[in-house]
């Protein structure tokens, strides 16, 4: 057995050791590939799923709202083709614009202003304790930018405003009352456009809604508008930017300016990159033939842009933050690794017997051959 050395040893040894340790790593690598792939798969569809079902919540609302201005605009046509004017007929309405935001609970004020911009009636809705304001107290709204929309459109027609802050008396109310302002005109079979019937719907009921299903995101959950302004977030600081003066550079769109760029431009879709995993879909609340504009965050500014219903629309984000996603695509890479060094050990081990093995079976041969001769 003198012809066996060490060294021979150990070039058998790697001969057989080396190309089943790397088949070794290149399946559990590649088994460990897949998996990621699987995950990341399973992450971005059940972000989408949870995307889908915030859109049909935020259309939900919005849908209802549109049923509950069509059935007041009804009610104050019909009072209107026996009576013939608002002023005749403001006991009754008054009745029926209590009861309406009593019962309803979403709105924070429900308001009828005549042609000339001057609130007929005007319910609070007060946290709960609804009541009819007393007309000393009634407002003329002919300068604010959604009853020059409003009272510019069609019968039939539907106007739905930014979602914005609430502005009381010329300025923003305090603490701040996201709304979103649905609003027809009411015409007269005889006089012909006699005013607009306007819902003030509380924005932060959709928020409640929207937050009841954020134990199922993955994500930190962001809603911006088409502009890319946060008007729900994580941050309270970061939300409602475009309102406040100060906070003009405060938007998604600027804080992640190359994921806005491909969400901006885009329906839906799934983006990765140094932010994390991105999903977003665009969500569009008003419905056919509806009308908009970008409003205005000053008390006495008109719209400068109108656009129909495809043109308004919001964003919602779910975005992973790199450490988490990570932290969930790669939870199984100790145990990967340690499958590896397990099994190549084994094979370390069993090469060496098997090189040896077959060293000492040539070295016998020789051997043999030797005392033949």
């Amino acid at each position: 057995m003198r012809d066996i050395t060490i060294s021979n040893k150990i070039k058998r040894t790697l001969f057989i050791f080396l190309p089943i340790s790397l088949f070794i790593l290149f399946i559990i690598f590649g088994f460990h590939s897949y998996e990621v792939k699987h995950d990341m798969k399973t992450i971005r569809n059940m972000e989408s799923s949870n995307l889908k079902t915030l859109s049909k919540i935020m259309v939900g609302e919005i849908q209802l709202m549109m049923t509950d201005i069509n059935y007041l605009t009804r009610s104050v046509s019909s009072h209107l083709k026996s009576e013939g004017s608002l002023e005749n007929q403001k006991k009754t309405l008054e009745n029926i614009f209590f009861l309406f935001c009593a019962e309803k609970g979403i709105y924070d004020q429900v308001r009828l202003i005549d042609n000339t911009g001057k609130e007929i009636l005007r319910v609070n809705y007060n946290n709960g304790d609804p009541f009819m304001v007393p007309e000393n107290q009634l407002q003329i709204k002919k300068n604010r930018y959604y009853f020059r929309d409003v009272i510019d459109l069609n019968q039939n027609e539907i106007y739905i405003s930014p979602f914005d802050l609430n502005i009381e008396n010329g300025e923003l109310e305090k603490p701040i009352k996201p709304m979103i302002r649905i609003g027809t005109p009411i015409t007269n079979d005889k006089q012909g456009k006699e005013g607009i019937v306007v819902l003030n719907y509380l924005g932060d009921r959709l928020f409640e809604k929207i937050n009841a299903y954020k134990e199922d995101f993955m994500g930190n959950l962001s809603i911006v508008n088409s502009d890319g302004y946060w008007l729900n977030g994580s941050d309270s600081e970061f939300l409602w930017g475009f309102m406040f003066p100060d906070k003009k550079d405060i938007s998604y769109a600027k804080y992640f300016e190359n994921e806005w760029k491909s969400i901006s431009s885009s329906d839906y879709g799934s983006i990765r990159s140094k932010n994390g995993l991105i999903n977003h879909i665009t969500i569009y609340p008003a419905d056919v033939g509806w009308h908009s504009s970008d409003g205005s965050p000053f008390a006495y500014q008109s719209s400068t842009i109108h656009f129909a219903d495809k043109d308004y629309y919001w964003k919602a984000i779910l975005q992973l933050e790199p450490d988490t996603l990570s932290s969930l695509l790669h939870y199984d890479v100790a145990n990967h690794a340690l499958l590896a060094g397990f099994l190549i050990v084994i094979t370390l081990f069993g090469s060496f017997a098997l090189a040896n093995s077959n060293l000492e079976s040539e070295a016998v041969k020789k051997e043999l051959e030797r005392n033949e001769k």
